[in-house]
């Protein structure tokens, strides 16, 4: 056994899969919402977008589905027809429709504080998974774990709760797998649930 997965053995997060990881930093990145004041409202098809990975098996679309509403891949352009240009130059392909495009634009240009914290946790939801992704993928994807710890060291330093649901985290810790493990709702343990109720 290596020292690398020797010391990320002990992380606890080691055996949890990568959708309890994903759904862990998912929540992460509601409470950074709420800091920041945000209006769930004008997020909830992202959100919705973002806890996908807990209950579906098609992977491969969640990761280009993200990666396309991320603002890496927004921001840089300023029309859906710009955009559509570079990715038929480079051979590529694009998810997103124009309206969801627009729809993104709109979300990401308005001012706002800790936009650029809401961005790098947005990251880490997509590089938990990816980092370490495909089929040759390593059980238990240790190499993946350093997000988790970047994730909450984001939110430490600009004083941002950590998740407190404790069902939720319960439910998380004890959802074990090598890779992602059996599909769940975790909408459930959403803040979109949460608005729904009351």
């Amino acid at each position: 056994m290596s020292v690398f997965w020797r010391k990320e053995e002990k992380h606890k997060f080691a055996r949890v899969s990568k959708r309890g990881r994903a759904a862990y930093l998912i929540l992460c990145f509601e409470e950074c919402l709420l800091f920041y004041g945000e209006n769930i409202a004008d997020w909830k098809w992202v959100l919705e977008e973002l806890w996908e990975i807990t209950s579906t098996w098609d992977i491969d679309r969640w990761v280009s589905r993200v990666c396309d509403l991320s603002p890496e891949t927004v921001l840089p352009y300023a029309s859906y027809k710009e955009l559509m240009k570079k990715i038929n130059e480079i051979n590529f392909w694009y998810e997103l429709n124009e309206e969801e495009f627009v729809f993104l634009q709109n979300l990401y240009h308005k001012e706002r504080m800790g936009f650029q914290v809401i961005s790098d946790l947005l990251d880490k939801i997509y590089d938990v998974i990816t980092d370490d992704w495909g089929g040759m993928e390593e059980s238990f994807t240790p190499s993946c774990l350093h997000n988790i710890d970047e994730a909450e060291e984001i939110m430490k330093n600009n004083d941002i709760p950590l998740p407190s649901n404790q069902s939720a985290l319960e439910f998380i810790m004890k959802h074990r797998d090598k890779h992602y493990g059996k599909l769940f709702d975790g909408t459930q343990f959403s803040i979109l649930s949460a608005q729904k109720e009351s």
